[in-house]
């Protein structure tokens, strides 16, 4: 069966559509579309799109209709907005190509020409999904809250909830390190306008206003906020205990940040954010977490192994940071407790297999 995914964004632009793509091409050997990035890596089984009509992640590429003809399923990465209005009037040109959609997050809060662009597929978007024989979504309690919701109470069914994977022989602890008396918080993901619902600066604010005495914070990613969050930093007076590592040029780079570090925070505001892959990315390498207390991410860790904040308060935020460096011992077991759900939920042979079996299937 010759199947093909595709994908509003691929490595090496930073953000979880485009890591899942890349590990599921490392999976199964599936062929890849996605859009232009300006500066693609050379990739194997990767092609491009270059479409006239295009604004960010969103676009109209017309060409879809002659490169998906080859593939008997298609891999659909929802949302990639213009490339599913083509994908709608092509499976009903293709009623035989099996469609299988990948639901990763919502987007409520376009604006302007992708609000213009993303309109007309809105509209047809639960007859697109009635065209898939199965929507994977990262997680039930998502499914179930999101703007998906209403389609998920009517067919049930044609849900599966598949977490993200990780490779947990890769992304795994440094035995022996030697770590200064310091407080050592990491965030990694994109700093563009794309992904304004990290929470970044709610992140810098509360530190900044945290009883916590020796803290250090990494930031890694990049994008045209990084300069805004930097100039948040020096005002509150913290420039100093912000570290801005930029792009990450590699995975080793990325493990090795992880690494120096004891707690990831991911402070998102809002329902944009349905998973984070970097809070499996940090459990296996021995991190506990702190994350913002959103349908999906709060499914991905319990309490023995990190803490859940309210999105988009400040001062509570502020209070986790404080209590979950409280204990020391209490710290060492979450990270500890990380490690094993990483092992036992999310390595890469178990979600392969579960997925194997949704196409198998479908």
């Amino acid at each position: 069966m010759k199947t093909v995914q595709l994908v509003c964004v691929y490595p090496p632009y930073a953000g979880g559509i485009g890591t899942s793509a890349f590990n599921l091409s490392r999976y199964f050997s599936w062929d890849t579309i996605t859009l232009n990035q300006g500066a693609n890596q050379p990739a194997d089984r990767v092609s491009y799109l270059s479409p006239l009509i295009r604004f960010g992640h969103a676009a109209l590429p017309f060409s879809l209709f002659s490169k998906l003809k080859p593939y008997d399923l298609i891999y659909f990465h929802y949302p990639f907005f213009g490339a599913g209005l083509i994908l709608f009037f092509f499976k009903l040109f293709h009623p035989r190509t099996r469609l299988i959609i990948q639901y990763h997050m919502d987007t409520g809060d376009l604006k302007g020409m992708k609000k213009i662009l993303a309109w007309p597929e809105r509209i047809i978007s639960y007859r697109l999904f009635n065209l898939a024989e199965k929507i994977i979504v990262s997680s039930l309690d998502y499914a179930k809250n999101s703007e998906i919701k209403r389609y998920y109470q009517k067919h049930p069914d044609k849900f599966a909830a598949v977490p993200f994977a990780i490779d947990t022989q890769v992304f795994c602890p440094q035995e022996n390190i030697q770590r200064a008396d310091t407080q050592n918080i990491i965030f990694v993901g994109g700093l563009d306008k794309a992904h304004y619902f990290k929470g970044v600066d709610n992140l810098i604010i509360a530190l900044s206003r945290s009883k916590l005495s020796k803290w250090q914070l990494t930031i890694a990613g990049t994008g045209e906020l990084e300069k805004q969050y930097q100039e948040l930093a020096k005002k509150l007076g913290v420039g100093e205990r912000v570290k801005f590592l930029g792009k990450l040029n590699n995975q080793e780079e990325l493990i090795a940040a992880y690494r120096q570090n004891d707690v990831l925070v991911l402070p998102s505001i809002n329902s944009h954010e349905a998973f984070g892959i970097v809070l499996i990315e940090a459990l296996a390498c021995g991190l506990a977490v702190l994350a913002s207390d959103l349908p999906g991410v709060r499914s991905v860790f319990n309490e023995a192994e990190g803490l859940k904040a309210i999105p988009n308060d400040i001062e509570n935020l502020k209070e986790k940071l404080t209590e979950i460096f409280s204990d020391p011992q209490e710290l060492l077991a979450r990270k500890q407790a990380g490690r094993k759900l990483a092992l036992e939920k999310y390595d890469t042979e178990k979600i392969k297999k579960q997925l194997r079996e949704i196409i198998k299937e479908a």
